[in-house]
């Protein structure tokens, strides 16, 4: 992706986070939100999706990718990894993208101060505040820039697409696992993602620009 790929992507990220921060946590959508959490998970004893013992389970382990235990130890195999290759440049970058996005989430959350969903109950633990969803958003900021990375690594053709679509599946369980298992409104989850995909948006692109710069004074 390149520098105006990288712009508009930070620029609808950004956009959509704003305003979902100006009406979700005071409310705005809480009506329509717990109704989606019942329909989604029904009350513990007949909830139809809780039947499945095989979707819990499922959902219970992909909510672990984007919990910070896993993504801390993946950070330090990339960024070893990137070292071991010789692209110092691309371990900052991704370095980057993981503080920053856990910076940012953890400010916000305390910032925003909104509670977690109890209308149903919760099927993992959670002790943080709601907004953004930091799985969400970490998720987003975390994949998305692993994919750039590789991407940028292996060329243009099927694999460059399927890298990418695969991170961003795998965001989008990630955040979706968030809603089922209880512990946050959907726009928690659209926060998040909105918010992961303009952090790491905007570090690419400044990398972008430290790249063509540095070739500019060669």
């Amino acid at each position: 992706m390149g520098p105006i790929g990288a712009a508009v992507l930070f620029l609808l990220g950004a956009g959509l986070f704003i305003f979902l921060a100006l009406t979700a946590p005071g409310g705005a959508y809480l009506a329509a939100e717990t109704n989606y959490l019942v329909e989604l998970r029904g009350p513990a004893s007949e909830g139809k999706l809780l039947k499945s013992d095989a979707l819990r389970i499922f959902m219970q382990s992909i909510t672990l990718l984007g919990g910070w235990t896993f993504l801390t130890g993946l950070g330090v195999l990339v960024v070893a990894f990137l070292l071991v290759k010789d692209r110092k440049f691309d371990s900052a970058v991704f370095t980057a993208a993981i503080l920053g996005q856990t910076a940012l989430s953890n400010y916000l959350k305390t910032f925003f101060g909104r509670e977690r969903p109890d209308v149903v109950p919760h099927l993992v633990e959670a002790h943080t505040m709601s907004f953004p969803s930091g799985h969400a958003t970490s998720a987003a900021a975390v994949y998305l820039m692993l994919a750039l990375i590789i991407a940028s690594s292996t060329g243009r053709g099927p694999l460059r697409v399927a890298v990418i679509v695969a991170f961003v599946v795998l965001a989008y369980l990630i955040g979706a696992s968030r809603m089922f298992l209880g512990v946050h409104y959907p726009t928690d989850v659209f926060a998040g993602w909105a918010l992961g995909t303009a952090w790491a948006s905007f570090v690419w692109f400044f990398a972008l620009k430290v790249c063509k710069n540095e070739k500019g004074t060669r």
